[in-house]
Parts: C-alpha cells; sequence; structure tokens
C-alpha cells in the first residue's frame, strides 16, 4: 500500500463481509466490511486513527483509496510471501552489516523490513511513535547508503561502546557511527535528526547536491550503480527487467547475433552465483562515478566476477567484464553445491533452461547431475542425442513424405502437371533448412555456451541462406508461369507484364535476404555495412544511374500500363510484338522475326504507340475511274459501295465513308474509308481480301472501269494494305 507521505506492506484476511488486517511497519491495523468492489473501515496507529474507503479496480489486482481527511491511500495485489530479515547483533560489525542489509532490502520494494531495521537502533526518549521512530530509522540508512565500507571493519571491541567511521568514495565526507553493547546485543545509536541531515548534505556535494532518484542505477556510472541495476533486473525479469540487466552485462567479444540468447542465459547463472557467494552489501561496493579502477566482486580458479568501466561515447559507464560472462557458466558449477548466503537472495526467473532444470529435477534429480566425460548435466546429453536423432529422422524421412504430400496437394489444387516436379526440386533444399531450425531451436533449449559453437552457429546460418535461395528461386519462377498461364486465360486487370516484374523484384527481395541472413550468420557488422551503404549511396546512384533508371522505368510501365504482353507497339524506328518486360528491359519481336532489347528507362520516356489497345483496324484505299464514266453510274457504284462495305461482316457499321474524293490526272478518284473487326493481322488480311473482290465485282456489274490500279493504305505496323486488281 501506499500513500502520500509513505507506505507499507499489509496482510488482510477476510471472513464473509468483514475485512482485519495488519502492516507491522508502523504497527497498523484495519478493521472494516467489504460490500461488493467497495472496503470501508478504520484504520489505527497506536494512538491515532481514522477512517478509509477502498474500492477494487476492474483487474481486481489493486484499489484506489481515500482518507477521512481527502489524502489518496492506494494497494496492489501481491501473492509474493513475506521478507523476514537476519538481525545479527553479537558484534558491532554484524549489527552494522544486518541494518545496512535490512534497510538495503527496504529500499528495494520490501518495504515492511525498515521496521526490522529499526529494532537495531537505540532512538533518543524523544521518539516514541512509530512514524517518528521509522523516519529517523530511514534518514540513517539513507546516510550509511552514501558510504563505502572499503576496509574490513574492527572485530570485537574490549569495551561497550565503539564509534566506527565510514568514509564516502571519491570524497572527504565522512560520518561517525556510535555502536553500545545493550541485554539483546550490540545496537546503533541514532543521531540527532540535525545530525543526520548535516552529513546528508555533505555526502551529497559529491553528486551535486541532490539525492539520486529511483532509476539512477540504470545510468551506471559505478560498480554500485551496475550492480544494484542487475539485481533490479532480475528481480523484474518479466517485466521489462532482461533488458536493463543486459545493458549491466559487457558482451562485446560475444558474437551479434548471439548477444541476447547468451546474454539471458549468462545472467541467470551468473546470479546463481551471487546468490550462493554471498550477500551483495551496496556500501562494500564502490559508488564513485570518477573511479576508472575494476572492482572485483568475486574470484575463483575458473574464473571472476569483475565490473569495469569503458567508454560509451561520450560518458563513462561501468558493466560486468566480458571474461565475467564468459565465466558464468563455471561460477555456477563451481558453486552449485554450496548453500545460499546470509539473506533472501533473488530468485531466478522460473524461465529458458532454469524452468526446464526445475521441471527435470521434479522428475529425477539424476537428470541434472553432470557428466565426468562431457562437463554437461545428463538431461542436455540426452537432448542432444535426441537432436541427431531428429536430425536424421527428418531429413531422410519427415521431409521427403512432407514434400511428396505438399506435391499431390498442389497438382490437385493449380492442375499443373511440372507442380510435382517443383516439390521434388525442394526437398534438399527443404532439409537443409529443417536441420538449421532443429539445431538452433535444440540449442537455445539445452543452453549449452562456448566458442566451439561460434563456427557451428555461423555454418547453419550459411545452411539457411543456401536452403533459401535453393528454394526460393525456382518457387517464384514456378509461381510466375502459373500466374501467367492465369493471366493469359482470364480477362481480369491482372497481365503477365505485372507477373513479371512481380517475379523479378521477389527475387531482388530474395538475394537482400539471403545477403542479410548470411552476413548475419558470419556476424558481420551490419550497422557499419548499412553506414556505409548511406555513405557511399550516392556515389553508388551515380555509378549505377542507368541501372537505376531501368528498375523505376518497370515500375512507371507497371503503374502506368501502356502495353501488355502481345501487343503490337511502335517506338521510334522500331515496330513489332512485345514478348517480355522484365526489371530491366523490355524484349520485342519485330516484322523481320528479330528481338530488339529496349531498356525500361528509355522505353518509358519514348512516345509508345500500341496498336495492340486498338478497337478497330483503319482501311483507306482510293479507286481511279476512267474519264468518260456517266455520272449517274459513277453515284450508282459509291452508293452500291457503301452498301457493299455496311454489310460485310467484318466491318463497322455507320463508320464507312465514299465518295469521289478528286479528279485526277489519271482518272475520277473514289475514296473508301472503313474499319475493320479484326484481333490479330491474319483477320484483317482475310477481311480486307474479301472485301475487295466484292469491290471488283461491283466494278464489273455497274460497268466501271478502273483507269489505273488503286493505292490501298492500312496504319502502319500491321500487314500492309494490298491493293486491288487493275481492271482493263
Amino acid at each position: 500500500m501506499a500513500w502520500p507521505d509513505g507506505g507499507a506492506e499489509a496482510v488482510l484476511t477476510q471472513q464473509g463481509s468483514e475485512v482485519t488486517g495488519t502492516y507491522r511497519l508502523y504497527g497498523g491495523r484495519l478493521q472494516g466490511t467489504a460490500r461488493g468492489d467497495r472496503l470501508e473501515g478504520t484504520w489505527t496507529e497506536g494512538t491515532r486513527q481514522g477512517r478509509f474507503v477502498f474500492v477494487l479496480g476492474p483487474e481486481r489486482r489493486g484499489f484506489t483509496g481515500r482518507l477521512e481527511d481527502g489524502a489518496w491511500w492506494t494497494g496492489t495485489r501481491r501473492t509474493r510471501p513475506a521478507l523476514v530479515a537476519e538481525l545479527r547483533r553479537d558484534t558491532p560489525q554484524a549489527t552494522l552489516l544486518s541494518f545496512l542489509r535490512t534497510g538495503n532490502a527496504a529500499s528495494a520494494d520490501h518495504p515492511d523490513l525498515m521496521a526490522d531495521a529499526a529494532r537495531l537502533l537505540a532512538f533518543g526518549p524523544d521518539a516514541t511513535d512509530p512514524r517518528q521512530r521509522i523516519a529517523r530509522t530511514r534518514a540513517l540508512y539513507r546516510v550509511l547508503a552514501l558510504t563505502t565500507i572499503a576496509d574490513p571493519l574492527p572485530p570485537q571491541p574490549d569495551g561497550d561502546a565503539v564509534v566506527l567511521t565510514l568514509g564516502q568514495s571519491g570524497s572527504e565526507a565522512h560520518v561517525a557511527v556510535t555502536l553500545r553493547r545493550a541485554a539483546e546485543g550490540w545496537e546503533i545509536v541514532v543521531p540527532p535528526p540535525l545530525v543526520l541531515a548535516a552529513a546528508e548534505r555533505t555526502m551529497l556535494q559529491r553528486d551535486g547536491g541532490r539525492a539520486r532518484g529511483p532509476g539512477a542505477t540504470e545510468a551506471l556510472r559505478s560498480p554500485r550503480d551496475t550492480l544494484r541495476s542487475f539485481i533490479a533486473g532480475i528481480q523484474s525479469w518479466d517485466q521489462g527487467g532482461v533488458d536493463r540487466v543486459l545493458a549491466t552485462l559487457d558482451l562485446g567479444e560475444v558474437r551479434t547475433t548471439d548477444r541476447e540468447d547468451v546474454g539471458r542465459l549468462q545472467a541467470l547463472y551468473l546470479i546463481q552465483a551471487l546468490n550462493r557467494i554471498g550477500p551483495w552489501d551496496w556500501q562494500m561496493v564502490p559508488d564513485d562515478p570518477a573511479t576508472g579502477e575494476t572492482f572485483v566482486f568475486f574470484s575463483h580458479r575458473v574464473g571472476r566476477i569483475a565490473i569495469a568501466p569503458s567508454l560509451e561515447g561520450e560518458r563513462t559507464v561501468f558493466r560486468f567484464t566480458p571474461d565475467t560472462v564468459a565465466a558464468a557458466l563455471r561460477l555456477f558449477i563451481a558453486t552449485e553445491s554450496m548453500p545460499r548466503g546470509i539473506g533472501p537472495g533473488v530468485p531466478t526467473p522460473p524461465t529458458g533452461v532454469f524452468l526446464v532444470r526445475e521441471r527435470l529435477a521434479a522428475v529425477s534429480p539424476v537428470l541434472l547431475e553432470r557428466s565426468l566425460l562431457t562437463g554437461l548435466e545428463n538431461w542436455q546429453v540426452i537432448a542432444i542425442v535426441a537432436m541427431f536423432g531428429s536430425l536424421v529422422l527428418a531429413t531422410l524421412w519427415v521431409v521427403p513424405l512432407a514434400m511428396r504430400a505438399l506435391a499431390w496437394l498442389a497438382v490437385r489444387l493449380s492442375r499443373e502437371p511440372d507442380a510435382a516436379a517443383v516439390c521434388a526440386r525442394l526437398v534438399w533444399p527443404l532439409r537443409l533448412i529443417v536441420i538449421a531450425a532443429i539445431w538452433f531451436n535444440f540449442r537455445r533449449l539445452i543452453a549449452i555456451v562456448g566458442p566451439g559453437l561460434t563456427v557451428l552457429d555461423a555454418t547453419m546460418g550459411i545452411v539457411v541462406a543456401v536452403g533459401l535461395a535453393w528454394a526460393g528461386l525456382p518457387l517464384i519462377d514456378s509461381a510466375a508461369r502459373w500466374f501467367q498461364g492465369r493471366a493469359r486465360r482470364t480477362p481480369g486487370s491482372m497481365d503477365d507484364i505485372l507477373v513479371s516484374l512481380t517475379a523479378g523484384v521477389a527475387k531482388l527481395g530474395l538475394v537482400l535476404l539471403v545477403a542479410l541472413i548470411a552476413a548475419k550468420a558470419l556476424d558481420l557488422p551490419l550497422g557499419a555495412m548499412l553506414a556505409g551503404l548511406g555513405i557511399g549511396g550516392l556515389a553508388v546512384a551515380f555509378a549505377s544511374k542507368e541501372a537505376l533508371s531501368n528498375l523505376f522505368g518497370a515500375g512507371i510501365l507497371l503503374a502506368d500500363r501502356p502495353f501488355t504482353n502481345g501487343d503490337t507497339i511502335a517506338v521510334g524506328d522500331i515496330q513489332g510484338t512485345v514478348e517480355h518486360v522484365g526489371i530491366r528491359s523490355t524484349r520485342i519481336r519485330t516484322m523481320d522475326d528479330t528481338v530488339v532489347v529496349l531498356p525500361n528507362g528509355k522505353l518509358s520516356d519514348a512516345l509508345i504507340n500500341n496498336y495492340g489497345a486498338r478497337r478497330y483496324r483503319l482501311f483507306r484505299t482510293k479507286f481511279s475511274v476512267a474519264y468518260g464514266a456517266h455520272p449517274e453510274r459513277l453515284e450508282a457504284f459509291t452508293r452500291r459501295l457503301r452498301e457493299v462495305v455496311d454489310v460485310h461482316k467484318s466491318t463497322v457499321e455507320e463508320r464507312t465513308q465514299v465518295g469521289v474524293w478528286q479528279l485526277g490526272e489519271g482518272g475520277v478518284e473514289i475514296d473508301l474509308v472503313c474499319y475493320f473487326r479484326a484481333e490479330t493481322a491474319a483477320e484483317e488480311r482475310a477481311a480486307r481480301h474479301e472485301l475487295l473482290l466484292q469491290v471488283m465485282r461491283l466494278a464489273e456489274e455497274t460497268g466501271v472501269t478502273f483507269a489505273a490500279a488503286p493505292v490501298a493504305t492500312a496504319q502502319p505496323g500491321v500487314a500492309g494494305a494490298a491493293p486491288a486488281p487493275s481492271a482493263a
């Protein structure tokens, strides 16, 4: 629970609608009546009392309350067991350390322990109220928390009183602590409030005169900050504490791709070792930001726990050294048989390998015993054997069987006979990917770390990259062929230009993905590579401006859709049929059956005449009739000619134009303009052949004599119009 000037832990008990509770920090009691989500009652602290009202929140994990004087009072439900301080008073050293440890735990989210710390103090006759005693206890702790116990405390003195002088690292400030022998053991004499306030002001001068906030330790300004931030991150592991823990570890010698996994695992090993080594009294760890020395917390023949400074930009931060990270597992093994140290310690988060170990221990403790031959626990050896068995089973039996089933399904759904062949080609690439997937998953499950695995991890990363490239390229080609076939069979908006460009982009994306996976597997500095690309991007752009122009040109062609595959187009002097549009260029087959390759950059900027987009095909020709023909005969010829054209099966009605054009040198010229419904050049040629023969028969019927061979014209890019036979 929390209120404006403090807080405490309360234990509430409900019987029916009656609720009672206590909070031992101030010797307080609660009593009230619950009605639904509302609790009303009274609080009592010695001679002080008042009324309160609590309302349970919608998540039913906390409440919001108010006192009768209007002050707020809030609380959060907790299921953790209450901590009990281990107080020792047999020597001045034990008493002082017990006070510091209990105060450290109280300041780390266990406020009730401050009441236990107060039991080690001797107050003056003016401090009789529980709140006053707790306030002075906190004031004394704040002062002592700013000191550093660099040397061992003196042993048992001969007299009944002793004065210990505690200094502050990085400054000349110090405080004198008096301890005296009492009936129950040694106790600390609390200095007057003014003396404590003056000592606190003096020690805060090192940090600019201000007390540091609750989250200040995350700045890692000193070895003490680093250790405190590490412990706090472990305690809040599932609430974002993992990132806080990783920030305290120097993972510079760990592969970039493995830093999070290795950091998590080694941090869990490290906290287990710390729990067994002994209590971490913050006051025994230097808190001077200006110190440039490495602080060694623990040393063993298999490794040490050390915190060292390093530069991060323009500031110095302290982290657990790379050799500490590497030695965490060895230290865990070396201290595994030791009993837990003094104090409650920090529970290991039930996650990862420790969750597995906890469950296996319930099955059989033998599984956690270490093999002398391999140095691994028995369950890890079993897991490795199972991993290799899974690899053999997956690669020799499961993957081929799965691909046969997939091939059968693909043929049934796509109705493409080559789907089975494509699936058959995917067997080996998928084997490689499955092998790598099994390796990485078992690698994390069995939690094996070591430099020898770096080569295996890199190899498996390359295997994944090769498998993706091997499987991805045939899949993209197969999918492109299927969509192109569908585009030809359906009249929808999808065309094979879109399919081909999409396939090209997919291949480019696959290549980039494979390159990134390979770079990650080889632990190449991706950040530096991307920064290098950014710096050299301008030079690359200038060097490859033609390639970029063609790439953007492909995008313009895709967006504008000026033609589709199979359309007859004219671009400048080039006329032909579009065969393929790729990312870089477009292939056009000309009327001479040659292939012209046009870069997309130039094609997107050119004037494109698309004959394939025509609704009708224009046909225009002139007939020259010999002079001497009677005007009525010419009128009858043109009228009958219009009728012949209009009733022709391939012409467009009401768009025919027939009439005398001019009186030429060789005769009277009659102009004919009409439009054919023809999708191909062959259909147009057949329609024109039939129409011209009908014109010749009409001339014979009406007695019209052509003076010379008529001149026929047609739209360029299609088979040229053949002239009608000359008439005598």
